[in-house]
């Protein structure tokens, strides 16, 4: 189960799920395109392993660097220390495509900043902010992850998950 919320109100803004039998979702997504007759709905529904460079926001991260390597302009690393010991690299990225970048169409490029717990190699914090032409930066927006482990889930996680399981189940029906 992986949750993404926005921080201004906590409303979950992604819910993806991913059974013990392999089956996998967006939640949310799935919630707002039930109708009963919908024959994408199972689309929706995928099944795969649970393979950990699936789920690594590491591993994911440098994949996509990876696929971008052509519209690097520059990148760098250094090491940072707040409360711990910290990787950070700044990738500058250029291009036309669009959706290769992810960007909007007015935009030229953008730069991703990655914190990793140079310790763990845990990803700490990502920084996005767009290029425009004229030299503006602008879109600045950051992802934080919290990572928690636990020997059993919290009653309200444990009950969330339990019911987004039944939820699945009844949609894959």
């Amino acid at each position: 189960m992986l949750i993404i919320r926005r921080t201004e109100n906590s409303d979950d803004n992604q819910f993806w799920l991913h059974t013990s039998e392999g089956f996998e979702t967006e939640m949310l997504r799935l919630r707002n395109q039930i109708y009963f007759s919908n024959p994408s709905i199972k689309k929706q529904i995928t099944q795969e392993k649970c393979l950990v460079s699936d789920r690594s926001a590491p591993l994911i991260s440098f994949a996509m660097i990876k696929e971008n390597h052509d519209f690097i302009v520059s990148a760098e690393m250094t090491e940072l220390s707040i409360n711990m010991s910290a990787l950070v690299f700044i990738i500058h990225f250029r291009g036309s495509d669009i959706n290769m970048l992810g960007i909007p169409e007015n935009a030229i490029g953008k730069k991703e900043t990655y914190y990793f717990d140079k310790e763990t190699g845990n990803q700490l914090l990502m920084e996005l902010e767009l290029e425009y032409p004229e030299g503006d930066w602008m879109g600045k927006t950051s992802i934080q992850n919290v990572i928690s482990f636990y020997f059993s889930l919290p009653q309200e996680a444990q009950l969330k998950l339990e019911s987004a399981v039944k939820e699945l189940e009844y949609y894959r029906e």
